[in-house]
């Protein structure tokens, strides 16, 4: 008797952070504030995630020390730049 392909018990969790967003993904708009605030700086990681109904990329540097986290919404909004 023939089977079917395994079931895919894979599942995506809508409104949930996003880890390891590339800088290729950001929207323009995040890119332009992060290259304005924070020339030159490395960035170490990106991640995505919902506050209410806004989208956030909160970009985190390899030295935190001279460039704080970004918390940036998708239309360029900087809303935490964090301790400076």
């Amino acid at each position: 008797m023939p089977r079917g392909a395994p079931a895919d018990t894979s599942a995506i969790i809508s409104g949930g952070p996003v880890t390891g967003v590339k800088v290729s993904e950001l929207p323009p708009a995040v890119w332009q504030t992060i290259s304005a605030r924070e020339p030159g700086a490395e960035i170490a990681y990106v991640n995505k995630d919902t506050w209410g109904d806004r989208v956030i990329y909160i970009v985190t540097f390899k030295d935190p020390a001279h460039h704080p986290r970004l918390h940036v919404a998708a239309d360029g909004t900087v809303l935490n730049e964090g301790p400076k």
